[in-house]
Formats: C-alpha cells, sequence, structure tokens
C-alpha cells in the first residue's frame, strides 16, 4: 500500500521552466506560485526582483509589476500580497482593464481563494455547528465549478498563446474517503449501550433492527458492517482508500464504540491492511488540543501507526485556530475542506490541495488542506435526492475535475453502503 505521502507528492522537474519578475517577494506570492506552478502545473520555476536577470533569460517570462514590459507575459499587481493582516472589509475584486496586462491580477485572485481569507474575514453567520457554510461563500452560485481551477486553466492558454511549446500535463486522481462514525454496527458497544438499543428497537417497533442485533450479539452472526469493509476492500485494488475514525463515544454527537474493545480492535487492524487510517476528531475537538491529543494516540496505540491526517468530525473548523491545533499535534494531512450541506462543490475553488496559510503569522505552514467535492449525506441528510439525481450530480462533478485536473474525493459514511440502514446502498455502490 502507498504510503499517504505519495499520493499527494509533487514531482517537479529541477530545471525552471518558468520566471517571473517581482520588485516585491513575499511568503503570500510564494505560497501562490507554489500552488499554481508546482502544484496545478506541476512546473518548476524561478523568482526574480533584477530586471536584467529576467530580461536575458530564455524561459517563459512573467512580469508581475506595475511596469509593463514587452513581448512577456505581464500580470499586474493589485497589492494584495505585498500587504500583511486581514482586512475584514476587503472586498474581492481583481479584474484589471489595462493593456498589455492580463485581465486580471490572477496570483492575488488564486491567493483569496486558497489562503481562505474570506473565512478569516469572519464576517459570515454561522450555522447551527459553528461552520463556514455554503451562503456565506463567494462561490455560492457557481458551487459546483472549480472556480480557481478554471481560473488557473484560462491563464494558462494564455501563457501558451505567448509560449505555443509550453504544455503541463493535466493530472487527475481519484481517491476514497470514509468517514467512519461507527466501526461496527453492533458489536463493541458494551452491554449497557446494546441494551439501551434494543430497548429502542422495540419501543420504536423497529423489528428488523431488533432482530439483526439479536442474531449479531447472541448468534455470532458477522456484524452488517463487515460486509461493508469487505465490499470498501475490493474497491482498494483501484483506488487509495483513508478511513477517518471516530473515537469518543460519550457525547450526543459522538457515538463511536470504544476503539480499545476487542472487536473494534480486530476491525482496525483489518482495515490498516488494505486503507490509510486517519483520525475523525470528535466534536468538541476544533478549540481542544488536548482531546485531539487523546484521540490520536488512543488510535495510534490500537493500530501501531503515527496518525498524519484527519477530518474534523461534522467537519468542524474554525479557520484561525483548528489548523494550528492539528499541526501541534502532529497532523500533516487535513480533509476537512468542504460543504456539508451542499450537493457537491469546491469550498476554495479547487480540486488541488493546498497548504494551510497562517495570517496570524504570515507564514505558509506544512498542513496540507485536502478539499473533498461531494458528500454522501448532503444527498439524503440536508435534502431528499433521489439517488439517480445525486449520481448524477456526482458524475458531472467528476467531470469538471478531469477537465481542469485534481483530486476527485468523496466522501462517505459507513452507514450508506449497508443495506441494513440504507435501502439505497445497492445504488450507492454503483456510484464507484
Amino acid at each position: 500500500m502507498q504510503d499517504i505521502s505519495k499520493i499527494f507528492q509533487l514531482h517537479i522537474p529541477e530545471s525552471p521552466e518558468i520566471i517571473l519578475f517581482s520588485e516585491h517577494v513575499s511568503n503570500r506570492l510564494m505560497y501562490v506560485l507554489d500552488f499554481i506552478f508546482k502544484r496545478a502545473w506541476k512546473k518548476n520555476y524561478l523568482i526574480t526582483q533584477d530586471i536584467e536577470v529576467f530580461k536575458n533569460s530564455d524561459k517563459i517570462k512573467i512580469n508581475y509589476s506595475t511596469t509593463a514590459i514587452e513581448n512577456v507575459i505581464n500580470v499586474y499587481p493589485l497589492n494584495l500580497l505585498n500587504t500583511t493582516g486581514i482586512d475584514k472589509n476587503f472586498h474581492p475584486s481583481f479584474e484589471v482593464n489595462q493593456p498589455p496586462y492580463y485581465h486580471k491580477d490572477i496570483f492575488s485572485e488564486v491567493f483569496y481563494f486558497i489562503s481562505r481569507y474570506e473565512e478569516w474575514q469572519n464576517n459570515y453567520t454561522k450555522d447551527t455547528h459553528q461552520r463556514f457554510e455554503i451562503n456565506a461563500s463567494i462561490f455560492k452560485d457557481q458551487l459546483h465549478q472549480p472556480i480557481t481551477d478554471i481560473s488557473i486553466a484560462h491563464f494558462k492558454q494564455y501563457v501558451q498563446k505567448h509560449y505555443p511549446s509550453f504544455e503541463p500535463k493535466l493530472f487527475y486522481k481519484e481517491i476514497l474517503t470514509f468517514d467512519l462514525d461507527n466501526i461496527l454496527a453492533f458489536k463493541g458497544k458494551g452491554w449497557m449501550r446494546s441494551t439501551a438499543a434494543l430497548l429502542k428497537h422495540l419501543f420504536r417497533a423497529e423489528y428488523h433492527l431488533l432482530n439483526e442485533r439479536i442474531k449479531t450479539l447472541f448468534q455470532s452472526q458477522p456484524d452488517p458492517l463487515e460486509e461493508v469493509y469487505v465490499f470498501i476492500e475490493q474497491l482498494s485494488q483501484k483506488y487509495p482508500i483513508i478511513f477517518f475514525i471516530l473515537c469518543r463515544s460519550d457525547t450526543s454527537f459522538d457515538r463511536a464504540a470504544s476503539v480499545h474493545h476487542p472487536q473494534t480492535v480486530r476491525i482496525l487492524n483489518q482495515l490498516k491492511n488494505f486503507a490509510h487510517i486517519g483520525l475523525h476528531p470528535s466534536y468538541y475537538s476544533m478549540h481542544d488540543i488536548d482531546i485531539i491529543q487523546k484521540e490520536k494516540t488512543s488510535l495510534e496505540n490500537v493500530i501501531h501507526q503515527k496518525i498524519v491526517a484527519s477530518r474534523q468530525h461534522y467537519l468542524r473548523m474554525d479557520i484561525a485556530r483548528t489548523p494550528k491545533l492539528l499541526i501541534q499535534s502532529g497532523i500533516q494531512y487535513d480533509f476537512t475542506t468542504g460543504f456539508a450541506s451542499a450537493k457537491g462543490g469546491f469550498r476554495a475553488g479547487t480540486a488541488f490541495p493546498f497548504y494551510y496559510y497562517d495570517f496570524d503569522a504570515e507564514q505558509i505552514s506544512h498542513l496540507l488542506f485536502v478539499p473533498f467535492c461531494v458528500m454522501d449525506g448532503a444527498y439524503f441528510n440536508y435534502s431528499q435526492t433521489s439517488i439517480k439525481d445525486a449520481t448524477e450530480s456526482i458524475c458531472y462533478i467528476k467531470k469538471q475535475i478531469q477537465q481542469t485536473g485534481g483530486y476527485f474525493i468523496p466522501l462517505f459514511h459507513e452507514m450508506t453502503l449497508c443495506p441494513l440502514f440504507q435501502p439505497d446502498a445497492d445504488a450507492w455502490r454503483s456510484v464507484f
């Protein structure tokens, strides 16, 4: 099984193909250039403040200054990359109507999108779970299009008009991710919770669940979710798989089985043989490093592996605080970037991973945000969407990514693929 770091590792030629001139070099500028040139285009580049070095270069030339230069690509800087801190009154407008300059400051625009500047501005109304959601997003009317990637693709076409031999290869990869809120449906819950569940089934007249729970607990029938993992293991022959494990069971939002229960330990050690294991930090973790570290240590002790990836439970992320806690806890990859209630969409306008930018320190961090683009629950928890319409929506999102490049990363839950709990489970399985 490929190490998770290999999945997102950049393979960039040593020899720079692009040179960019800028009078001002900042962490913000380096951040966005790395994303466009290295992450999206897989090209190396040089940046220089020496105009003669720039003019004498035989590379693709991009001038990012207020003085236009003949026979090169000119991009006019609008100053966002030369400032520090967050301007709560900043309104994104990046158009430039000043030939021979490109029609907008592409670098400031992309920086605004992927740095999550709008979340840092904190001018939006949070939802019930204190989340940044669709109505607050600059992309709310274009949610199903990777606007950042489309903007970069248009700029690439502009570069190619000036340099026809410039041909970045289109990158596309699929990764399947699963949030395991319940590693097992019936087993591993302890007698108190199991008894309460049996009584609840009886009270609600859920006789099919009552019958299955009894057979599982008392007649040695396999847990219903074990067959789901057999199916996912088959998928692992085609796609990298990542499971995010919820480790808490003592709040109304966290009802997982104990990761130390023998049945849970057995399943986790099966899953790690064909998939990557990440942490699903519990509901109240987004401001509490002790919770994150306790849960991470518990999971590491069970699977005897270092945990380097996570996705927040309920997607609860405070952009100014949570990532710093994850970094302090040894997390290198966070998969929370997306929307809970959107039927497909791009929170940062991109299907490419990008590093967390810390505006408090004005530094590029080593925490890689890996965005997901669709979530199963958005189709049947937040809306009543038919499986046909859901499949069409997911296929549309996938095609968008295939056109501009990036990672198609859906978010699924274990119960979605289990016929006992999801009547459309077989149809959902056909999505793969």
